[in-house]
């Protein structure tokens, strides 16, 4: 299947991936991130974050996309293995596949991708479908805030670690998503190897100016997650 293109690291964020990671880079505290998105009180209470994010609040700041994308891990719809399919999905598909497309389906493109976020609002390919849709459309303004949400949450995850080594691995909250951000950060991801005790390690393709033969990616938090909510398939691993 031939997708809509992907807006690259260029267009999305204001660093470079090989500069710029290892000087902002920091391990999420997701114990504190769980305690503050469950407290109603505090800035970074989930629903709050979420309210703002759907209103399009170009204000929110690094810590609270953080807070927001971290924090969905720890909300009772958490799924992180669940794959959504919707009916009109393989017409859609095909839409993406045009090199051409009219007004009315791209129109469609962005009606698709507001029914898929309604259900996972963080769905990184759906965010880079809207934009490139919107951008198709003409509606530029409208094209910058979901670009500006989409260069939020890959800075999120580019600035959990290096992704060099284990010791440095970046975090996402669903497994796709590891493809997802080296895709639109225009690094062709191959393939994937999971590494004891809980690592995938994404091999890529040769990029020029990089040695890098792949990135590592930590699957803890989204493993302890999915286990508390499905305990009987821990039991049968034992």
């Amino acid at each position: 299947m031939k997708p809509l293109r992907f807006i690259t690291l260029a267009l999305c964020l204001a660093f470079s991936l090989t500069l710029s990671l290892s000087s902002f880079a920091a391990k999420p505290d997701f114990a504190q991130i769980e305690k503050l998105t469950h407290d109603s009180s505090s800035d970074y209470y989930w629903p709050k974050l979420l309210k703002k994010y759907a209103a399009n609040d170009t204000t929110m700041t690094d810590t609270e996309y953080s807070y927001l994308y971290y924090g969905f891990m720890f909300q009772d719809r958490y799924e992180p293995y669940k794959h959504m399919q919707f009916p009109e999905q393989k017409e859609i598909e095909y839409l993406y596949r045009k090199n051409k497309r009219q007004s009315f389906e791209s129109k469609r493109i962005v009606d698709y991708a507001q029914k898929v976020l309604q259900s996972n609002p963080f769905d990184l390919i759906q965010l880079n479908y809207m934009v490139v849709a919107l951008d198709e459309m003409g509606k530029v303004n409208l094209s910058n805030i979901w670009r500006n949400k989409l260069a939020h949450l890959l800075k999120v995850i580019g600035t959990s670690g290096t992704g060099l080594d284990m010791d440095n691995a970046w975090f996402v909250i669903y497994p796709k998503h590891e493809y997802d951000f080296l895709n639109l950060n225009g690094i062709s991801a191959k393939s994937q190897e999971f590494m004891e005790p809980h690592y995938d390690f994404i091999k890529i393709a040769p990029k020029e100016g990089s040695s890098a033969k792949g990135y590592y990616f930590n699957l803890l938090p989204i493993l302890e997650q999915y286990y508390k909510k499905h305990p009987e398939e821990l039991e049968e691993q034992q």
